[in-house]
């Protein structure tokens, strides 16, 4: 490879790798590094140990490693962690620092915790905040997904450096295409895939299926599959709603399934639900992986908050509304009998042409690109 070449470094959490948690950010980052390199640049995707208590770096990634540029995945709060130490190696205007966690539910997050974790997560966001706007000379771009993070971006002057970027769709997203969408007969099957948390607003959907069935004006069987990890105070209030109301029978909890596994769930599945409680985190906005995910695949979905990858009058997603009510069952039911039978066809046709890395990323790449000029 030619030695004019400028070379990209993306840095992940060495938690990352070899770990099935984790492989849809792999196969991502992945495939950004692809598309660097089709750019013109020598990439390079390595891993990172962002301990804290271990001063070295894991694998054959060390702090020594040139790099024209270094992309670096912050890991939650530790971000201030992160850059003192590429300071090391980094020149001005080299690093590249993804946020990808909304300060918005960041802050959310942390309010939960107990007393004295709630001080020390406070304490080092808010280093990761100083040490952004201290060492912003040394950042070429501020990457990221929330408003709130670009605000914080502007408010540090980091711009022109911070791009709101979007999530782009991983190859294997594609390979669970719906050949076309099913007609509602005696069942009406909804789906969620996420590591849930309170903004995905599950309990929303389950308090709309208790009203749904408290109304009486269907036979529709209504079934809910919960795909992925639910934990803590989410656990505890969705399993104590589904006992409440007797939906023991309705709502499946499947926790952590490879991809494999939940395939025929998925495309056996009518709608699936987004992320509806956005508002709990304080975000305006919605980027998530799984939108697109369902988008790939053909089915159409519910969402609360407006996400910038489809177009508002978008047919195939559902909008609700951005507060506390549940979700009406029967509103959804209507709302899908009317989109017709080839959602699949065209959602998925639609994913190809407007949500892979190369059209959702292609800004970063122009940014870079303005170096070899």
């Amino acid at each position: 490879m030619s030695k004019n070449l400028k070379k990209l470094l993306i840095c992940l959490p060495s938690d990352y790798k070899d770990n099935q948690k984790y492989s849809q950010y792999v196969e991502k980052y992945n495939e950004i590094c692809d598309l660097f390199a089709r750019s013109g640049f020598n990439s390079e995707v390595k891993y990172y140990n962002y301990s804290i208590f271990n001063n070295r770096l894991s694998g054959s990634c060390s702090t020594r490693d040139f790099s024209d540029y270094k992309w670096i995945r912050s890991p939650g709060h530790r971000l201030w962690y992160i850059i003192f130490k590429e300071l090391r190696s980094s020149q001005v205007g080299s690093l590249l620092v993804e946020f990808p966690d909304p300060i918005e539910s960041s802050y959310s997050s942390i309010r939960k915790l107990s007393p004295l974790s709630r001080a020390l997560a406070s304490f080092e966001l808010l280093i990761s905040i100083f040490t952004l706007a201290i060492f912003r000379r040394y950042i070429k771009l501020y990457l990221t997904y929330s408003d709130g993070n670009a605000l914080l971006g502007s408010l540090l002057n980091l711009k022109p450096k911070s791009l709101l970027i979007k999530n782009p769709l991983i190859p294997q997203y594609f390979n669970y295409a719906k050949a076309c969408s099913q007609k509602i007969s005696d069942t009406l099957r909804l789906v969620s895939v996420a590591n849930f948390e309170d903004w995905h607003g599950i309990d929303r959907v389950i308090e709309g299926m208790r009203a749904f069935y408290s109304s009486k004006k269907s036979d529709i069987v209504v079934r809910l599959d919960l795909i992925g990890p639910i934990e803590g105070s989410v656990y505890q209030r969705i399993t104590h709603l589904i006992n409440k109301y007797g939906l023991q029978q309705n709502v499946f909890i499947h926790g952590r399934l490879e991809p494999a596994e939940y395939q025929a769930l998925l495309v056996d599945s009518h709608i699936a639900i987004g992320s509806v409680a956005m508002h709990r985190a304080g975000m305006r906005r919605d980027s998530s992986l799984k939108s697109g995910l369902y988008c790939a695949i053909g089915i159409p979905f519910i969402a609360s908050h407006l996400d910038e990858r489809f177009p508002e009058d978008f047919r195939y997603r559902y909008m609700v509304a951005k507060d506390e009510s549940e979700i009406d069952i029967q509103m959804i039911i209507n709302w899908y009998a009317g989109i017709g039978l080839n959602a699949s066809k065209e959602m998925h046709e639609y994913a190809l042409y407007n949500l892979t890395t190369d059209q959702l990323f292609n800004q970063v790449v122009t940014e870079l690109e303005k170096d070899l000029r």
